[in-house]
């Protein structure tokens, strides 16, 4: 088979699969598609793909990630890059409630420290999407020299550190950030896409 066709069935099989419940296999094949795609058209469709299960499985940040990738890409699908504003425009009422709800669980003193490192995580994705580059390296930062903390809050974070870095023109640390995702074990694959994407950035 031609590989844009390839691609396009693995797309359909994606699909397929997220309307039998199995987001597992629809976000293998989505990735499959992102691995391979060269066309700008069919990457911003399987990113789009990718970012509805991802919301599906509550990954909310790297549904986000994958909307945001498709507004920055060059002549991406129109009906994709719209489906991408449309979900960026719902993620802002959402992010604004979710950063408040951070806040809260960060200064509690109930909270397990473990619980207040996944959420410093999360914050520095906002802070990031915001701008706030600074303090998103100091969430960042805290969470990287922790113990506690899981295998995939350490990938996101170094990630979303990533992109701090790049904003603020510090290409070597982005770079070092990525390759330390590329490296670990125990990194989910999209975060490993995500961290390649941006290494090439840097």
């Amino acid at each position: 088979l031609p590989q844009n066709l390839e691609l396009r069935i693995r797309l359909a099989l994606s699909e397929a699969y997220e309307l039998q419940g199995n987001t597992t296999e629809a976000l293998l094949e989505a990735e499959k598609v992102l691995q391979k795609a060269q066309d700008s058209a069919l990457r911003s469709k399987a990113l789009i793909r990718r970012g509805v299960i991802k919301e599906e499985m509550a990954d909310y940040q790297g549904a986000n990630q994958d909307y945001e990738a498709v507004l920055v890409m060059r002549n991406p699908e129109p009906s994709a890059y719209y489906f991408a504003i449309f979900k960026r425009a719902q993620f802002a009422t959402r992010l604004r409630n979710a950063y408040r709800d951070l806040e809260r669980v960060i200064e509690s003193q109930y909270a397990s420290e473990y619980l207040k490192n996944s959420a410093r995580v999360q914050r520095s994705f906002l802070l990031v999407q915001e701008g706030r580059h600074q303090e998103a390296l100091e969430d960042v930062n805290r969470v990287l020299e922790s113990s506690v903390v899981a295998p995939q809050s350490r990938a996101t974070a170094l990630v979303n550190r990533s992109v701090a870095h790049i904003e603020l023109g510090q290409y070597q640390e982005a770079v070092e950030d990525c390759n330390n995702v590329l490296q670990m074990k125990d990194a989910p694959t999209y975060l490993k896409v995500v961290a390649l994407n941006n290494r090439g950035e840097a």
